[in-house]
C-alpha cells in the first residue's frame, strides 16, 4: 500500500509514489505521538525496482508526527488514511 500524488520539494525534485518507511512510537510529556517517516518515489515503477534489488530508488523523504490514540494507530491502512485527513501535503492523495 502506499499513497500516489505529484509533490515538488524544495530542491525540484518531483515524486509521484509515496511509502511509509518507519513508524515511531514517541512519549513527550503527557501527549504521545507516531512519527512517521514518509519514502518518496519518481514512480511505482521506481519502487518495483527497488523492491527487485536495485540499488536505492527514493528521491526524497519526509517526516510527519500525529498523535497517537489506540494500539489501531499502527495499523498501516489507518495510518495512510490518517495521513491524507490530517497532513496537507497528502490531502487529495489516492491510495496505490
Amino acid at each position: 500500500m502506499a499513497l500516489q500524488k505529484t509533490i515538488t520539494n524544495a530542491k525540484g525534485q518531483v515524486t509521484e509514489y509515496h511509502r511509509i518507511d518507519k513508524v515511531t512510537q514517541v512519549y513527550m510529556a503527557d501527549q504521545p505521538w507516531i512519527d512517521i517517516n514518509i519514502a518518496s518515489y519518481a514512480s511505482e515503477d521506481y519502487r518495483t525496482e527497488e523492491k527487485e534489488g536495485s540499488t536505492d530508488k527514493v528521491l526524497d523523504t519526509m517526516f510527519f508526527s500525529l498523535p497517537f490514540g489506540t494500539t489501531e494507530d499502527f495499523i498501516r491502512a489507518t495510518l495512510y488514511s490518517r495521513l491524507k485527513a490530517e497532513i496537507t501535503e497528502f490531502a487529495d492523495a489516492t491510495d496505490c
